[in-house]
């Protein structure tokens, strides 16, 4: 559980760390601390067994190392293993222990925690910690952080990975998904793309996504899909791309008028003129900048070698 938007917007100025300890302080009254998501590096380096395999099996299990939760309930889920990318396993098939949503969930004020839903005959990235028990693995904490699913990803089919590079593997998995036929895998796809790719405009961003991959190249594989003929499909493309642009939510108009308009308006911050659009950047050729301002108006900074194509 995040700051809502509107809350960010009242901030104003970008303050990362401002941010963080507000983020932390929300999160505390919600249950506990949340930590920042970790990058695909550092969630490897917590884990014992790292495998694409496809779900078969689930059901409730006993397992004294989960906390009692009104909103979860321990489940083990069996899986075939398609391929290892870490970790030694004798057999192809392991157990592996979460909690997932109980079906009689009683409803709860505080935060809940990490927990996830396998689908039976689908296929995930699932990162484990081994157990005192053979073939039988646990999720990686209890709490979730910024990135409430990390510790298992999705994938678009059964296939063995081609290469031994985790971060290669995700990638590959996750283009797949942006062709996938079902709606949802391919919103699926793009909301990871999102928070596994920092934008450097953003102060919150180091808090709520990783760095795993550069932006303006997650932004290109997503902006094809703002043409898309499934309205949800291009709906999730297209606030994504227009992410940075300050123009996008209502919430940061005043911010924004109070930064490129004339006069001062007290106890309105402001935003930074000059930061980089990179989804328009993107998605459009031909314009003023890297900047916020379009061919129609006079930027106030004088353009030089640095400036690219780039966006309204």
């Amino acid at each position: 559980m995040g700051l809502s938007s509107k809350t960010m917007a009242t901030l104003g100025v970008n303050c990362a760390a401002s941010a963080a300890c507000i983020f932390a302080f929300a999160s505390i009254a919600s249950g506990y601390v949340v930590g920042p998501a970790l990058n695909l590096d550092n969630l490897a380096a917590e884990s014992d067994l790292i495998i694409k395999a496809t779900a078969i099996h689930e059901t409730p299990v006993n397992d004294d190392w989960f906390a009692p939760e009104n909103e979860c309930e321990v489940r083990e889920t069996k899986f075939k293993i398609v391929s290892v990318m870490k970790g030694t396993v004798t057999e192809q098939e392991v157990r592996f222990r979460h909690y997932d949503r109980a079906q009689n969930a009683r409803p709860s004020f505080n935060l809940p925690p990490l927990s996830y839903h396998f689908e039976t005959g689908h296929t995930y990235i699932v990162f484990s910690k081994k157990t005192d028990q053979p073939g039988v693995y646990r999720q990686l904490w209890l709490k979730q952080n910024a990135k409430a699913d990390q510790g298992m990803l999705r994938c678009a089919d059964d296939r063995p990975i081609q290469t031994e590079k985790l971060k290669d593997v995700v990638w590959a998995e996750m283009l797949k998904l942006l062709k996938s036929s079902p709606a949802n895998d391919v919103i699926y796809g793009i909301s990871q793309l999102n928070d596994m790719s920092q934008d450097p405009n953003k102060s919150f961003s180091t808090i709520y996504a990783a760095n795993d991959f550069d932006r303006t190249t997650v932004l290109a594989a997503i902006a094809p899909l703002m043409k898309s003929d499934g309205a949800c499909i291009a709906t999730a493309a297209i606030t994504v791309i227009a992410s940075s642009n300050p123009y996008f939510r209502t919430q940061t108009a005043q911010y924004w008028l109070a930064t490129v308009g004339s006069g001062e308006a007290p106890g309105i911050g402001k935003m930074d003129a000059y930061r980089k659009n990179l989804g328009g950047r993107t998605s459009q050729k031909g314009s003023c900048g890297d900047c916020q301002f379009g061919p129609s108006r006079k930027c106030p900074r004088p353009r030089d070698s640095s400036f690219g194509t780039g966006a309204r």
